[in-house]
């Protein structure tokens, strides 16, 4: 694209909000909900355990499904990938895996 004095460039759409986000494909998804899923294994796997604290394991169950809710909701329906109930999810569900693994390195 030739984007001079004489002609000036248009924006491009690749960035506006009403486009999907360029990392919904089928490959990303199964990566991001293949790893939030054994996540959630592991977490549960703490919680069996007597090496980590109930708290903990809690975190990470709560986190990691809410993140998994959230990855599902915004890569199948369009449009809700920046609706407030879809941000709540992943803010939540954030939150909560910061603290999870802040309890986790505390643990070792």
């Amino acid at each position: 694209m030739n984007c001079g004095k004489l002609s000036p460039c248009k924006p491009s759409k690749a960035l506006s909000p009403r486009t999907p986000r360029p990392i919904d494909t089928a490959s990303t998804y199964l990566s991001f909900f293949l790893n939030e899923l054994v996540s959630l294994g592991l977490s549960v796997l703490m919680l069996r355990s007597g090496v980590f604290g109930r708290v903990n394991a809690l975190f990470g169950i709560i986190g990691f499904a809410l993140m998994m809710v959230f990855e599902t909701i915004s890569s199948f329906l369009p449009g809700t990938y920046l609706n407030a109930p879809s941000l709540f999810l992943s803010s939540i569900g954030g939150l909560c895996l910061m603290v999870w693994y802040f309890l986790t390195i505390e643990s070792y």
